[in-house]
């Protein structure tokens, strides 16, 4: 049986997942500087390091 708490658990993780599709969707851009500049960073670090 599925309790009241595993429904809603269910029904709230469609709607984040709904929601993070819409965001990533609209920040693509951004997100691929932001992975970018991530990739930078760890590359300056190996090299210090």
């Amino acid at each position: 049986t599925a309790t009241p708490r595993a429904i809603h658990r269910k029904h709230h993780d469609t709607k984040t997942r709904h929601r993070n599709i819409k965001t990533r969707h609209r920040n693509t851009r951004s997100d691929i500087s932001a992975q970018h500049q991530e990739a930078q960073h760890l590359a300056e670090v190996t090299i210090r390091g």
